[in-house]
C-alpha cells in the first residue's frame, strides 16, 4: 500500500515542514535524472518570473519544489518567511486544502 503524504499547509514553516515533503519525491527516478530535473524546475521558474504562471499538475510543481530545495541548499540559504517561500509550493498547498 503507498504510504500518504500530507501536503504542508500554506503556512507551514520551511524546516522541516516543507523541506521533509520535497525530499519525500523521487524526482531524479520519476523525471529522468539530474538534466530532465533541472530542465522542468527551471522552465517553472522562469515561466514564474516571466508571468506569475505555475505548472497546473501536482507532478510537475513536487519536481520543481524538489528542485527549489536542492538551490536554496546548493547556496546555503533558506527562506526566513511565507513570502520566501518557492512560489511553485503555494498552489500545491491550495491544492491539498481546496474543499
Amino acid at each position: 500500500m503507498p504510504e500518504m503524504i500530507l501536503v504542508p499547509s500554506s503556512g507551514s514553516a520551511w524546516h522541516p515542514d516543507v523541506v521533509e515533503f520535497a525530499l519525500r519525491y523521487n524526482v531524479y527516478e520519476r523525471h529522468g535524472g539530474f538534466d530532465s530535473v533541472a530542465n522542468i524546475a527551471n522552465n517553472a521558474h522562469d515561466a514564474w518570473a516571466k508571468n506569475g504562471t505555475l505548472p497546473d499538475d501536482v507532478e510537475t510543481l513536487r519536481c520543481a519544489l524538489f528542485f527549489e530545495r536542492r538551490r536554496f541548499r546548493h547556496f546555503d540559504s533558506e527562506p526566513t518567511g511565507a513570502s520566501d517561500l518557492p512560489p511553485v509550493f503555494i498552489p500545491l498547498a491550495e491544492l491539498a486544502f481546496r474543499p
